[in-house]
């Protein structure tokens, strides 16, 4: 079982850590005004067991975190941040998914044209 302190220092850790990943990535500066003002993730290992979940939060132009004590608590948190939201994001998704997949067929269909062309 880890304490409390060792605990805090392994957040710790993984919040630097995991804001360094996000840091470098070129579309990190315009998440906000894409509209991404929520990142969650979970962390843990076997040898360790559960770590913590961690919630940034885009707030005054800064991410703040929010650290939940049980996987529980994080899902819940994701679940009413999901819910919370001022359009369906379950059609969104839909609608997204359902782009995509008709994308995809399109550029399928006009592979399989570009390989049926004989040139004599």
């Amino acid at each position: 079982m880890m304490d409390h302190e060792k605990r805090e220092l392994l957040r710790q850790a993984m919040e630097v850590q995991f804001r360094h990943q996000l840091y470098k990535k070129p579309e990190f500066t315009f998440l906000p005004s894409l509209g991404v003002r929520d990142i969650f993730q979970g962390f843990g290992n076997d040898e360790l067991g559960f770590i913590g979940f961690l919630h940034l939060k885009w707030i005054r132009k800064e991410w703040r975190s929010i650290w939940y004590d049980t996987p529980e608590e994080g899902t819940e948190a994701q679940k009413e941040w999901f819910e919370d939201a001022p359009f369906n994001r379950g059609k969104m998704m839909h609608t997204v998914l359902h782009h995509l997949k008709d994308r995809a067929n399109k550029i399928e269909i006009e592979e399989a044209e570009e390989e049926r062309v004989i040139l004599n």
